[in-house]
């Protein structure tokens, strides 16, 4: 609650950009209750699976203690691959947090390229103190948001095709009769 008023605060002062009679809270602030949003949800659902005990330890230890040690090394490494794609996808996410704060999807709204640019430089870099530009500046704001998404994306899709076309992927599968 206290971060969706201290978000909130933000438009309400005499503050307000370009005056257009309309509440406009800071993008920092909006990519902060985002953060915590998520934040609250991961918990809660981690906690709900919890009880319920989903998936028991014990059946895993079991099932571990059947695989081979080349088995438990790609399925280690699988489980490090998507605690690295979950956390890239939690930075894309409060990205478009700052994307939405700074209408940057209005200003910048072609695919691949920015307006007529693959990158445009010339407005990425207006803000003082230079640091600004990573929350404040559209143009930045925008592109950094679609160089996550697309890594985002790829991540995903190779740490798919690993977890499928991997060799050591036999080995994890339940044997059929």
């Amino acid at each position: 609650g206290l971060v969706g008023w201290w978000m909130v605060r933000s438009g309400l002062g005499d503050d307000r950009r370009n005056d257009k009679r309309e509440i406009r809270v800071k993008p920092i602030r909006l990519a902060t209750h985002l953060t915590m949003a998520v934040a609250t949800y991961g918990a809660l659902l981690w906690t709900g699976l919890d009880i319920l005990g989903l998936p028991h330890k014990t059946t895993l230890a079991e099932h571990a203690s059947q695989l081979s040690k080349e088995a438990l090394r790609h399925a280690s490494r699988l489980r490090t691959g998507s605690l690295f794609l979950t956390a890239l996808t939690g930075v894309t996410i409060v990205s478009g947090a700052l994307v939405a704060g700074n209408d940057a999807g209005r200003a910048y709204n072609t695919f691949p390229k920015m307006g007529d640019d693959w990158i445009p430089i010339q407005d990425m870099w207006q803000s003082e103190p230079w640091y600004n530009n990573f929350h404040d500046n559209t143009a930045m704001v925008q592109f950094n948001h679609r160089i996550l998404g697309l890594s985002t994306a790829f991540t995903a899709y190779g740490l798919t095709a690993w977890g499928l076309l991997s060799p050591a992927r036999a080995a994890l599968v339940t044997p059929q009769a």
